[in-house]
C-alpha cells in the first residue's frame, strides 16, 4: 500500500523517503499531503523560473530579475538528500548551465478563475 505523509521527523517510517525506490519514484507513488498535493518534495529538486538571491530582511516578491539572473531557484530537495531537507520550503540555487541527476521540473497548468 501507499505510505502516509508526515510533516515531522518523529516517525520516518511513515514518509516516502524510505521506500522501495533507490532513486526517483513514479509520480503519485505516495499519498497526497494534507493539502491534497502529490510529490511536492523529496523526489527530485524542482527547477524554478525565479532568479536566486539570498533572503533579505522582510518580504520581497521576486528577489531577482529572472531574465537576467545568474542563478535559479531550486525547491523541494531530492531522493539523495537527508529527510529534513525534503520539503517544499527547502530552497537552493544552481547556474542555468548546471546539471544534476536529481533535478527536474513541475509542469503547471493554470486554470482561469471561476466566476460565480
Amino acid at each position: 500500500g501507499k505510505k502516509g505523509y508526515s510533516r515531522t521527523t518523529k516517525n520516518w517510517t511513515l514518509v516516502p523517503w524510505y521506500d522501495d525506490y533507490p532513486f526517483t519514484s513514479p509520480v503519485g507513488s505516495f499519498m497526497a499531503n494534507p493539502w491534497g498535493l502529490y510529490d511536492m518534495g523529496g523526489n527530485v529538486w524542482q527547477w524554478c523560473a525565479d532568479g536566486y538571491d539570498k533572503y533579505q530582511e522582510g518580504y520581497i516578491k521576486d528577489p531577482k530579475d529572472r531574465d537576467n539572473a545568474v542563478r535559479r531557484v531550486l525547491r523541494g530537495g531530492s531522493w539523495c538528500d537527508v529527510p529534513r531537507n525534503c520539503r517544499s520550503a527547502r530552497r537552493d540555487d544552481l547556474s542555468p548551465a548546471g546539471r544534476l541527476n536529481d533535478l527536474g521540473f513541475r509542469v503547471v497548468l493554470r486554470f482561469p478563475a471561476r466566476t460565480r
